[in-house]
C-alpha cells in the first residue's frame, strides 16, 4: 500500500475489517494491558492487576424504527430489525483492500432493516472506542506531513491531523482530535467558550498499518487537556479467510 492522504483516510476507516483479536499495552500514567476479541469482548488489566471485562451483545442494543404514512393510506407493516456486526457487512473497498466507504444501516429486501453495530466495548470513556476504530480521522480533517515510520517496532503511517468543520467524533466529549470543533459538537454552537480552555493546534497521529488503530496521538502546541496515546501492540489475530 502506498501512503497518500487518501490511503491514510482509508486506513482510518478500515479497522473493523482488518483484525479480529488484539493484545496490546497502553503506556502512560494509567497504563493497562488489554485483549480485544471481536465481536464484542474486552478484557483490561490495570497496573494494580485489577481486571475489567466488558461485553457488547447484539441483543442488548436498543433501537427504534419509525414508519410514516399519509391520511387515507393503509399503515405499512413495521419493518423487522436485524442487527449485524461490521465484519458481517462488506464495505466498499479500494484496490489495495482499504475501505473507501463504510456501510451504513440499510434496508434488506422488503420489510427488513439492518442496523450495523459499530464500536468495541468501552473502557473508561469513548476515547478508547475511537482509538480502536478511528473512523473519525477519515473525513472532515486536514491531513499533512505524511510519512511511513515505526512505532514500538511496528510499521505505522504518521501524519499531522487537524479537525475541520464537519468533523464527526465518535463522542464529542472524548474526541481523538479534541478541539473547539469537537466541543461545539458536544455542547452546540451557542455554548460559551471558556477562555482558560486551550485547544491544540493539531495532533501528531500514528496509525498501525496492519490494524488501522491509533497507536500514537500527541497534541501539537499548548493544550489544557492531555489525551495523548501510546500503544504497544503485542499480538494481532486477523479475521479468518473467506
Amino acid at each position: 500500500m502506498e501512503l497518500t492522504e487518501d490511503s491514510f483516510r482509508a486506513l482510518a476507516r478500515s479497522s473493523p475489517w482488518r483484525w479480529q483479536g488484539l493484545h496490546f499495552r497502553r503506556h502512560g500514567e494509567d497504563s493497562v494491558e488489554a485483549w480485544v476479541n471481536r465481536p464484542g469482548v474486552l478484557r483490561v488489566v490495570d497496573s494494580r492487576g485489577r481486571a475489567t471485562v466488558e461485553q457488547n451483545r447484539l441483543e442488548d442494543s436498543a433501537g427504534v424504527i419509525g414508519v410514516s404514512w399519509t391520511e387515507g393510506e393503509v399503515p405499512p407493516s413495521k419493518p423487522r430489525l436485524i442487527r449485524r456486526w461490521p465484519h458481517e457487512v462488506e464495505p466498499v473497498r479500494r484496490a489495495d483492500g482499504l475501505v473507501a466507504e463504510r456501510p451504513d444501516d440499510f434496508e434488506e429486501g422488503e420489510g427488513t432493516f439492518v442496523a450495523i453495530e459499530y464500536g468495541d466495548p468501552m473502557y473508561v470513556n469513548y476515547h478508547w472506542v475511537a482509538m480502536l476504530d478511528p473512523r473519525e480521522l477519515g473525513d472532515h480533517t486536514s491531513i499533512t506531513d505524511l510519512r511511513a515510520d515505526e512505532h514500538r517496532g511496528r510499521p505505522v503511517w504518521r501524519a499531522r491531523v487537524k479537525p475541520v468543520e464537519g468533523y464527526d467524533p465518535t463522542c464529542g466529549c472524548c474526541a481523538l482530535l479534541w478541539s473547539e470543533i469537537s466541543d461545539r459538537d458536544e455542547y452546540d454552537d451557542d455554548w460559551p467558550l471558556d477562555p482558560n480552555r486551550v485547544h491544540p493546534e493539531a495532533y501528531a497521529v500514528a496509525l498501525d498499518v496492519e490494524t488501522g488503530i491509533v497507536v500514537h496521538l500527541e497534541p501539537i502546541g499548548e493544550s489544557t487537556e492531555d489525551n495523548r496515546l501510546d500503544l504497544e501492540i503485542i499480538d494481532v489475530t486477523p479475521w479468518p479467510a473467506g
